[in-house]
Formats: structure tokens, sequence, C-alpha cells
């Protein structure tokens, strides 16, 4: 019972530190993405929320 509660305990501290990770990604996305709309310039859209992003490709349709 110990063990499972102790790994437990160890693979939430791992999911801690991986979103922790991937705060710090999204950070550096916008900023990014701030840069690139500036070197553009703006084409009239507006950049979308993080929140909307896309991460798969598999939305995209087939090109003919």
């Amino acid at each position: 019972m110990l063990g499972a509660i102790n790994g437990m305990r160890e693979r939430v501290d791992d999911l801690q530190k991986r979103v922790r990770g991937l705060e710090a990604l999204d950070k550096r996305l916008a900023a990014v993405e701030k840069r690139l709309d500036k070197l553009e310039g703006k084409r009239g859209r507006a950049p979308a929320p993080a929140s909307a992003r896309k991460t798969s490709s598999s939305s995209r349709k087939p090109s003919a």
C-alpha cells in the first residue's frame, strides 16, 4: 500500500514539472508570435488565444 502511494506521489510530481514546462513554452510561443506579427505586418487578423490553438495536424484538409 505504501509503495503504491509513494509511486503515485512521484508521478504527480513529474506531472507538475511537465505542466510548468508547458507554461513556459506557451509564453515563449506568444512572444514569437508577436515578433512574427511585427515582421509580417498586421494583416487584419488577431492572433488566436492560446486555448483555441490546434496542436495536431489531423484537422488539416489534404491538398488535391
